[in-house]
């Protein structure tokens, strides 16, 4: 037997019930019975899978699935999850690709990537294995690899025999970023105020990491207003007066459908870029149940001067 964890993600509640994740797991663990993948555990929408020839552990991620399957009939279920896992059946030779990379840095190098994710998107004890650092508040930015169109999530034991600083290989992966294909658009609203939007298959979060570099023409007098709902979808304000709040109220609709709807999602947050440093707009409860997002701290003080 292995550990398995049937609560259904926090991040899939809107999508799917407690019963369709079930059956989504009873699916995807038969498959895997009747193939020569061997499931270890499955815990908050990632199954870990074993090889033979290894004792590391290979994550198959169910988010991209999940929002898949909530546009789907249910009596197509089992044909889209046995195609989505079909691809997996590869692993075995891709562990040993793997293996190869572990030990020749000078060519794995070249895969390096990084993804962002919630901090809350998994469990502290798989959080703690990972290669991670923070960058957005609230978020991890993690390595990885983009190898055979899969990504793979690295952890301290995999780089160990490389021997370089992760300070190192988050630069590499950022430097890699700016090669993928991201398409930007330009929005502007009543005349007023303009909205850059950042799409890409996966990186579009990633790419605004560096947004001195990539994206100078979003930093407004007073920085910059972020949100990444998603892997592959960022939007981004340059700050020139104190309308920023009018401009999150007019896309925090198109947001919200981006965090709810697209695969890799990340969060309904908004940041705040100025001078090398991202901050967050806190979000404070109200008393009929709602919430309020502030400016931050700084950028109110920038804004309208220290009322205390």
């Amino acid at each position: 037997m292995f550990e398995l964890d049937r609560t259904i993600p926090e991040s899939y509640a809107n999508l799917i019930s407690q019963a369709d994740y079930d059956k989504i797991l009873d699916i995807s663990l038969e498959f895997f019975a009747q193939s020569d993948l061997q499931v270890t555990r499955v815990q908050n929408g990632l199954i870990f899978l074993a090889m033979d020839e290894t004792d590391r552990e290979l994550q198959a991620g169910l988010d991209n699935l999940v929002k898949t399957l909530a546009k789907t009939l249910p009596s197509e279920w089992q044909r889209v999850i046995e195609g989505h896992f079909a691809r997996l059946t590869k692993l075995k030779e891709q562990e040993k690709a793997y293996n190869f990379f572990f030990k020749d840095f000078e060519y794995a190098q070249q895969y390096l990537r990084v993804l962002i994710k919630d901090a809350e998107a998994m469990p502290a004890n798989l959080a703690s294995e990972l290669v991670k650092k923070i960058d957005f508040p609230e978020t991890h930015t993690l390595l990885v690899f983009d190898f055979d169109e899969q990504f793979r999530f690295l952890t301290q034991k995999d780089i160990e025999e490389w021997g370089v600083h992760p300070d190192e290989l988050f630069e590499i992966a950022r430097h890699h970023i700016k090669s993928e294909n991201i398409e930007i658009e330009e929005m502007v609203w009543n005349e007023e105020y303009s909205i850059y939007a950042f799409f890409s298959g996966d990186f579009a979060a990633s790419y605004l990491l560096d947004i001195e570099d990539n994206a100078e023409f979003c930093i407004g007098e007073y920085g910059t207003l972020l949100a990444i709902p998603a892997k592959g979808a960022a939007f981004a304000h340059p700050i020139h007066d104190g309308e920023v709040l009018k401009v999150i109220e007019t896309i925090n609709p198109l947001v919200l459908q981006f965090y709810d709807h697209e695969p890799g999602s990340i969060n309904a947050h908004y940041y705040w870029y100025f001078q090398g440093m991202w901050d967050i707009f806190p979000i404070e409860p109200n008393s009929d149940g709602m919430s309020t997002i502030k400016l931050p701290k700084n950028l109110e003080k920038m804004l309208y001067g220290d009322k205390n």
